[in-house]
């Protein structure tokens, strides 16, 4: 593995052409497992051939060097490109192993299960997989689907934000209707039928959505049902909700507050995704720098358990939630993450979660 990363990074120039590159590598030296779950991939032997020259013909678009703990096996080259991020997010979920690409940006990536790691030519940065909050998002929203929830969340990181798309999604877990509240609709236009739960779709949306101003809106199928709509938020949302850095945060962050039935998805062009809900924000997914270590998320946490206790925030009303730790310490007052207002905790030991939606039931 160190040994492809060390290539990417520094692969030999050519007649001053840096060129890219591409290694698949398998720990438990499985090819024929991989290849069997990869996609339109072809397998040369490369038993005999010196590495150095087998390298040059991994351009990390469509062909890359598979790389066992033994040494390099094969080449493998497949029908058509899948040099960028959500192509290869979705090769290394489905084939394992970790891949290893220089782009041709000169950035070099390696995917693994849990996140994109990049050496950006100055460091090495983090950032995770949107599948990881699906938990986090379904703790202040019970009700959601997961799935629907995991699309979503793979489309604003493997494609939105992997592409530098700036954008906001209103997903509603309710029926909207075809006018939905508090939304100015004066340049609102209806779309084909886009299922974002069919990756097949995620393209076209990008496209879209790169040429059109304001909100899109799904349904809770997660089908896009309208673009370009713009949030307005009640004079209770503006006195009570802070502005969030820019425009966009604080429209999201306010109509979250005003629509119960929403969980509200904004990316920024630079990168950072964050979903609000019930004026808070739930989770945010960004590039880091590379700790030394990090927890795997735990997939069984329990969204709703004996050990939680739900509150209402008392001035701004919203439904809080947090669990109780056996012999914790008594905790001080918390600020509300909705308003921002001081609350006694109700239990000794009590530590908050966040906000939680009051409509529907977990699954």
């Amino acid at each position: 593995m160190l040994e492809e990363i060390l290539y990417a990074r520094r692969p030999p120039v050519h007649e001053g052409r840096i060129p890219t590159y591409g290694s698949i590598v398998l720990p438990d030296g499985d090819v024929e497992a991989w290849s069997e779950a990869a996609t339109a991939v072809r397998l040369q032997a490369v038993s005999g051939v010196d590495p150095d020259l087998t390298r040059r013909f991994a351009d990390g678009r469509a062909a890359f060097t598979l790389r066992c703990p033994e040494g390099l096996t094969a080449l493998a080259t497949f029908e058509r490109s899948v040099e960028h991020t959500a192509s290869l997010v979705e090769l290394q979920r489905n084939a394992g192993g970790y891949i290893v690409q220089r782009h041709r940006s000169g950035s070099v990536r390696v995917f693994t299960t849990e996140a994109v790691i990049e050496w950006n030519t100055v460091r090495w940065n983090e950032t995770p997989h949107g599948w990881n909050y699906v938990v986090p998002v379904r703790v202040a929203a019970p009700g959601a689907d997961p799935d629907v929830l995991r699309s979503i969340l793979d489309f604003c990181v493997d494609y939105l934000s992997a592409g530098r798309v700036g954008a906001t999604l209103v997903w509603y877990l309710e029926d909207p209707g075809d006018r939905p509240a508090r939304m100015d609709l004066a340049h609102a236009a209806v779309p084909p039928v886009l299922p974002v739960v069919d990756g097949r779709t995620h393209s076209a949306m990008r496209s879209a959505l790169a040429q059109v101003d304001g909100a899109a809106v799904l349904d809770p199928a997660g089908i896009v049902r309208l673009l370009g709509t713009r949030l307005v938020p009640t004079e209770l949302a503006e006195s009570i909700v802070a502005p969030l850095r820019g425009t966009r945060h604080t429209s999201a962050r306010r109509f979250s507050f005003d629509e119960p039935r929403a969980v509200v998805f904004v990316v920024s062009a630079d990168g950072p995704v964050s979903v609000f809900s019930d004026g808070a924000e739930v989770a945010e997914m960004h590039a880091d720098p590379c700790p030394l270590a990090h927890p795997t998320p735990d997939g069984t946490v329990t969204l709703i358990g004996p050990s939680q206790t739900q509150l209402a925030c008392p001035f701004c009303g919203k439904l809080l939630v947090g669990h109780v730790a056996p012999g914790a310490t008594p905790a001080g007052p918390f600020a509300c993450p909705v308003c921002g207002s001081s609350i006694s905790p109700p239990r000794d030991g009590f530590q908050l979660r966040g906000v939680m939606k009051a409509l529907g039931t977990h699954a």
